[in-house]
């Protein structure tokens, strides 16, 4: 099969990259496969485009048609003529793009809530609940855009719905790494849904070998952000009286430096990293957290985390759950009161808790990604799809 993977970028550190980059990698063995990004990508069958990253240039592309850039797509299909089309993000031009593949077979791997959601979060903004994800303009307009001008609001709502029904019209089938994000587009009304869960990311495999002993280190990976609930950790941490630890938190965002400026000489911030110095940190540290507010698809750092042998300790959000025992899951509304004692059961109870571990960590080694992969490729290459 001639097979097209695109992605917004090949080169940045991020769930979708790695999964993209792992979906390469299996298929090129039997296929001929080219890749798509809007960034340089090391292989011989990549085409990079451009596209405009100013403030202005963002905004257009994300919400209209850009026809330089559809032409440019065209002219890469009509080259290629693939077979299949698989899209992971094509979050910097949405429209052009799934107007461009439309006409050919195309699969999509949706890696976050925000292919539905207006907001991106999966959850309410004003109060941090849980959200159904149906979105509806009342209730998108009182829980997660209150605070922002009500017509401008409104445009961004309807441009995002308008997005949403192109992608049903034009894409053929979907894969989603977690079961949660597959119920969420199954009641919005979409059709021939696949679950495949993610693989461990195979960029981190073969970084340190070396066996390296634990230390006390609680680690946080992801953006510094509100919604991946970065704040309630920095605060819960701050008050707990355990000066024997480090916090570590690897990644960039909005409330860095805000952060940065709150906390104490136990606190290192070290921005974004490689895989190689991820890797590092992995090793080390004890405890991982994902304090995500927001609905999580199924999260790397979680499986990068339980095969590091790190005590993973997360919300109750989206496919979070189906990487986390049910004993490490903390509710987001009490996540500041509830992390302290949950900690401190942890450290008093190290066997059960490791014992569970290693119960996950055997799960995630045996999930079959490679082969359910090329199955799906297959059914969907010979017009077997679900129903």
């Amino acid at each position: 099969m001639k097979i097209i993977e695109f992605n917004d970028y090949s080169s940045k550190v991020g769930g979708a990259e790695a999964v993209f980059k792992r979906t390469v990698f299996d298929l090129e063995e039997k296929n001929e496969v080219y890749t798509i990004s809007f960034d340089y990508f090391e292989r011989k069958n990549h085409f990079k485009l451009h596209i405009n990253t100013s403030r202005i240039g963002n905004i257009y592309n994300k919400f209209f048609f850009n026809p330089i850039l559809y032409l440019k797509l065209k002219k890469i299909l009509k080259s290629v003529s693939p077979d299949i089309i698989h899209l992971h993000n094509y979050n910097l031009s949405p429209l052009t793009v799934l107007l461009a593949v439309k006409n050919y077979k195309t699969i999509q791997t949706v890696h976050a809530s925000g292919q539905i959601c207006p907001s991106s979060w999966g959850a309410f903004r004003k109060n941090y609940k849980s959200c159904d994800i149906l979105p509806e303009y009342k209730k998108c307009m009182k829980n997660c855009f209150y605070d922002k001008n009500r017509v401008l609001s409104t445009i961004y709502y309807l441009l995002n719905r308008q997005i949403s029904r192109v992608r049903k019209n034009v894409i053929d089938g979907y894969i989603f790494p977690s079961n949660a994000l597959k119920t969420v587009f199954e009641k919005n009304g979409f059709k021939n849904l696949y679950v495949l869960n993610n693989p461990y990311s195979f960029d981190l495999k073969s970084k340190i070998h070396e066996p390296r002993t634990k230390e006390n280190i609680i680690l946080y990976v992801g953006k510094m952000i509100e919604m991946k609930g970065v704040h309630l950790l920095v605060n819960t941490l701050q008050d707990m009286n355990i000066p024997n630890w480090k916090f570590v938190f690897i990644g960039d965002g909005n409330l860095k430096e805000k952060l940065q400026n709150i906390s104490d000489d136990r606190f290192l911030f070290l921005g974004n990293l490689d895989h190689t110095e991820l890797a590092f940190w992995y090793k080390l540290s004890t405890f991982v957290v994902i304090p995500s507010i927001c609905f999580e698809n199924y999260p790397n750092v979680a499986l990068e985390a339980i095969e590091n042998d790190c005590m993973v300790i997360g919300s109750n959000r989206g496919g979070i759950p189906e990487i986390i025992s049910p004993e490490l899951l903390l509710p987001v509304e009490t996540f500041e009161n509830t992390f302290g004692p949950k900690f401190f059961e942890i450290l008093k109870n190290k066997q059960k808790y490791t014992e569970i571990i290693k119960n996950r960590k055997y799960r995630i080694k045996n999930v079959t990604y490679s082969k359910k992969l090329k199955t799906i490729f297959d059914n969907i290459n010979k017009g077997k799809l679900c129903q």
